[in-house]
């Protein structure tokens, strides 16, 4: 919608679930006048997907797509994670209730049962998810986490630094290979007794 309220684009649908971050619009101008003589029948339910994530970047309407186009690469710079070469950028926040209406059946028993035996309540938690775009991997931070590099890698732990983690997004042609550069990693980086390999 614009700032005066007119309907400008009708959100579409997302792909989800972490095979893609992708939502789209239709043009209003082109989408509404066809409504009335659609023969589409009505859905029966409700899509599953309840919450379209987008940008939320704001211009002014008499805005030229010079100005709109530099707005969004300003804005996008100061959400920016810079790390050597490589760069995170924070794109939505989600609550949990949001991340965990994504998740297959399967994901959603096993995130129950973790979070059931750890006694955790995320009810009302939020998390900021932060990719890459050069190679589409995502960071969930929790909301109000502190996130930075630290020796090369993107690092984000709570305040009192009892939970921690570090990450560093790279890309690989296929899972074979993606597993055996973690595990090059790891062997790299630290002592064979701080991680346990999953076979």
């Amino acid at each position: 919608m614009s700032s005066n309220g007119a309907v400008v684009g009708v959100a579409d649908g997302g792909l989800r679930g972490g095979a893609a971050r992708i939502n789209w619009a239709m043009p209003a101008n082109f989408y509404v006048p066809r409504l009335a003589s659609s023969i589409d029948p009505i859905p029966s339910s409700p899509s599953v997907q309840v919450s379209l994530y987008s940008n939320r970047t704001t211009v002014d309407a008499d805005a030229s797509e010079a100005e709109e186009i530099m707005e969004l690469q300003r804005e996008a710079k100061e959400n920016t994670v810079e790390n050597g070469e490589q760069s995170v950028t924070l794109t939505w926040t989600a609550s949990y209730e949001d991340l965990f209406s994504t998740m297959t059946a399967e994901e959603q028993r096993e995130m129950q049962e973790l979070t059931n035996s750890l006694s955790l309540d995320l009810s009302g938690a939020t998390f900021n998810i932060y990719e890459d775009y050069e190679t589409g991997a995502t960071i969930a931070v929790p909301g109000g986490a502190i996130f930075e590099v630290e020796d090369g890698w993107f690092y984000s732990s709570n305040e009192d630094e009892t939970l921690t983690y570090d990450a560093l997004p790279f890309f690989s042609e296929n899972y074979a290979a993606a597993k055996q550069n973690v595990y090059d990693v790891y062997i790299e980086n630290f002592l064979p007794t701080d991680w346990v390999a999953d076979p």
